[in-house]
């Protein structure tokens, strides 16, 4: 946490001039939905990423998959071992799945602030503005990060800041 801070503290003492140039420089390309031809690319050559652990016991055979995802295309698609785990299970249990409307519905308004509270408890200034510049930094509209709790602001752009 400590280094999470002063990462923060460090990038924010950019001026704003200097952050507004290095966004335009650093912004990643705007997302794209992949082709279905690029989609079965990755498929044919995906990789074995993250961990998956093979547990046995009175004949039966349990899988657990771990795995960190950082934004690679390549990334999203299981490699051969995860796939025959996958093939040999009866049940399959995800520990969300954020492409279910509900879901994140449910995480969205788990994260941001209701109206009253954000009237009880302001954001300075002078945070406000160091906020702003960091989703510059970011490639993020501010209004839209505005909309959380100033932690959950810190986070997320903290999680961002590892993009690079």
């Amino acid at each position: 946490m400590r280094r999470l801070w002063t990462t923060l503290i460090l990038a924010t003492s950019l001026t704003a001039a200097a952050v507004s140039a290095a966004a335009a420089q650093n912004c990643p390309p705007t997302a794209q939905a992949p082709t279905p031809e690029q989609i079965l690319g990755a498929m044919r050559k995906a990789e074995d990423r993250g961990f998956l652990w093979r547990a046995e016991k009175d004949g039966r055979t349990s899988y657990l998959f771990g795995t960190v995802h950082l934004a690679k295309f390549d990334w999203m698609f299981p490699g051969p071992a995860v796939n025959e785990a996958l093939l040999a299970s009866e049940t399959v249990a995800l520990e969300l799945d954020m492409l279910d409307p509900d879901i994140q519905r449910r995480l969205a308004a788990a994260a941001s602030v209701p109206p009253a509270q954000a009237k009880r408890q302001p954001v300075g200034d002078e945070l406000a503005a160091r906020l702003k510049r960091q989703a510059a930094a970011a490639c993020v509209d501010s209004a839209a990060l505005a909309r959380f709790s100033p932690l959950m602001q810190v986070m997320t752009l903290s999680v961002l800041a590892a993009r690079g």
